[in-house]
């Protein structure tokens, strides 16, 4: 390895490294820290748990209107400043929200800046630099980022459990929102470029490869497998969310603390690390449709046992378990998508796709929501979501895999399927 391609292969496990710690706490203090402030927000705000989800809701919903936009925006303009944008709306976002009770005020910071900010600051962008910068091992870069979630389970919800408890829930989410908008912007400015050659040291110096345009939107649009990967990864991820925003009050309800289901959510986390590096690994040697399989059975078991409702003795070990499967779905989503659609539209693809999932995301946290205030329990939401599981099966496995040679896999992208 000649010193220049040591030296970008060093750049490009440091942009990793940097995208890791920005995703596990967009992510951790968002989707994974939102079960932490359901019951004091519900409390001090006199709603209903379905109306508390609506702002996870609406935070989807917002991801959803930006994920395209800041997709083709990677592709075509700096990464680097899209994050340093977003970590001041993060911060911005999360002040705005714990200095007012005015749901119209909490409603726009929402949907507009913090969704901004979420989705900048999470997987998409960082995922979009793994696929850029590093080549020999992608699919563990990959699985890095993809593990960087799980992180946000494992460091962030504790923390925040521990700021909730002691100051209340609006200095906890004063507190996350700066320290995090803090963070990415200082990652962003010392440590992330947009390409190995350094566009922004001198733009001339791009490859042809990274001056090659990515395939315009529409036509992923009309391929089958575009849709087969999206709606089957975006239905499994949906489920995962909504299981994750109620596993906390779930917990509780049946008597645990508020520490004792803290802590179930670490290790159904931070087992997830794990996992998904394991999962990435496999997913080189692996027909990725096989360990979506697995993935989605699993989350059917999990859902069967939560029916069951076990006590702490058997979730404990459960949670440790399943954490190791349950985060799968993230790695062999990134893997398809690279495998059929290649790195030059990489970003274009996930924010094309970003919609469909959180729509399905939207749907699943509200009626999680809505079926517990009908019923009192989680019941019937669980039964749903575990045929939801099952039938992600067969999406995945009509789906087409490009043969050796045959474009739509590496850096090249996909034309048909």
């Amino acid at each position: 390895m000649s010193m220049a391609a040591g030296a970008s292969a060093g750049r490009g496990w440091a942009i990793v490294a940097a995208m890791f710690v920005t995703t596990m706490l967009s992510v951790g203090t968002t989707l994974y820290a939102f079960g932490v402030l359901v019951k004091p927000i519900s409390a001090e705000l006199g709603l209903s748990r379905a109306a508390v989800n609506m702002g996870l809701v609406l935070l989807q919903l917002g991801g959803a209107v930006a994920g395209p936009m800041i997709g083709r925006m990677i592709d075509r303009a700096s990464a680097r400043w899209i994050l340093v944008v977003a970590g001041f709306l993060f911060a911005g976002a999360f002040v705005a929200i714990a200095s007012t009770s005015n749901l119209w005020v909490i409603a726009v910071a929402l949907l507009v800046p913090l969704a901004f900010g979420w989705v900048a600051t999470g997987s998409l962008i960082g995922t979009t630099l793994a696929v850029r910068w590093v080549r020999d091992r992608r699919a563990l870069a990959m699985g890095i980022i993809a593990a960087s979630t799980s992180a946000g389970g494992l460091v962030v919800v504790p923390l925040v459990v521990w700021l909730v408890s002691h100051v209340g829930w609006r200095a906890a989410m004063m507190i996350e929102g700066i320290t995090v908008g803090v963070v990415v912007v200082l990652l962003a400015l010392l440590v992330v470029r947009d390409w190995p050659d350094g566009p922004t040291e001198d733009a001339g110096a791009r490859t042809a490869t990274s001056r090659t345009a990515p395939i315009p939107v529409m036509h992923f649009l009309r391929l089958r497998n575009f849709w087969l990967v999206a709606l089957a990864a975006g239905t499994l991820m949906a489920v995962d969310q909504a299981l994750l925003a109620s596993l906390i009050p779930f917990a509780t309800d049946g008597g645990l603390s508020l520490v004792e289901a803290g802590f179930l959510m670490s290790c159904l986390t931070g087992a997830g690390i794990a996992g998904k590096l394991a999962i990435a690994a496999l997913a080189d040697r692996v027909d990725k449709r096989l360990l979506f399989c697995v993935i989605a059975l699993s989350n059917a078991a999990f859902l069967a046992l939560l029916l069951g409702e076990p006590p702490y003795a058997v979730l404990l070990p459960v949670c440790c378990v399943m954490g190791l499967v349950l985060g799968g779905t993230i790695p062999v989503w990134y893997a398809l998508i690279a495998d059929l659609f290649g790195a030059r539209s990489f970003g274009s693809v996930m924010g094309a796709m970003g919609p469909i999932s959180l729509a399905l995301s939207m749907t699943a946290m509200r009626f999680v929501g809505a079926s517990y205030d009908a019923h009192g329990d989680y019941a019937q939401a669980f039964r749903i979501f575990l045929a939801a599981s099952l039938l992600t099966i067969l999406l995945i496995f009509l789906a087409r895999m490009p043969a050796r040679g045959e474009p739509g896999g590496g850096d090249r992208p996909a034309l048909a399927g």
